[in-house]
């Protein structure tokens, strides 16, 4: 037997490989290219264009604590994002430098409560507007002399007046995201977001 003559691919052979390797690529992209579809179709779908996020990673790599910007009575404040607090708090020291902006707002009296450090304070509940990011808010907060809240404040060189607790979180579906730090949060497009 001669090696060269063996060796040698049967007349038309090769257009033949290629006419294969042709409908074989044109299938493998055809199924690329359907899959991408699918996937383009799931995440214009209603479920997901309800969902949007931002990052509060700025702040994080300074504090290691969430924060966001808040816009509080004409005046751009930090929160705290605490998942583990109850309720909403607001640093009642920064009510007093807005008093002439609460003209007709009431505090109810509130109980005395206990803060992180052990002390008794006392506080109010007051119903309090804000705007985050282009959405508006009326939420009960929770007034009181948060000392610890503006000692960290001066400490990290931060103008932060207030919390948002899990309730905020339950009630309008946010959720905070600690391995990406961004939170997600349902769109509420032209509403007041309010009980």
């Amino acid at each position: 037997m001669n090696p060269e003559v063996d060796s040698v691919p049967p007349e038309g052979g090769n257009m033949i490989g290629i006419g294969c390797l042709f409908v074989i690529l044109l299938m493998a992209l055809w199924s690329v290219y359907v899959i991408t579809r699918k996937i383009s179709g799931s995440l214009n779908n209603e479920n997901t264009k309800e969902w949007e996020f931002f990052s509060f990673e700025d702040y994080f790599e300074r504090t290691k604590t969430p924060m966001i910007i808040v816009h509080l009575y004409g005046k751009k404040c930090r929160f705290l994002l605490d998942s583990g607090a109850h309720q909403n708090c607001l640093d009642i020291q920064f009510l007093y430098t807005i008093k002439d902006k609460l003209k007709g707002k009431t505090m109810a009296e509130g109980d005395k409560i206990q803060v992180g450090n052990g002390a008794i304070m006392d506080s109010y509940g007051m119903q309090v507007r804000f705007n985050i990011r282009n959405m508006e808010f009326n939420e009960d907060f929770l007034v009181s002399d948060l000392k610890g809240l503006r000692e960290f404040s001066n400490r990290e060189g931060l103008n932060v007046t207030g919390i948002l607790g899990s309730e905020f979180f339950d009630k309008h579906k946010w959720k905070i995201d600690f391995d990406k730090y961004i939170v997600w949060h349902k769109i509420k497009k032209n509403e007041i977001c309010s009980k």
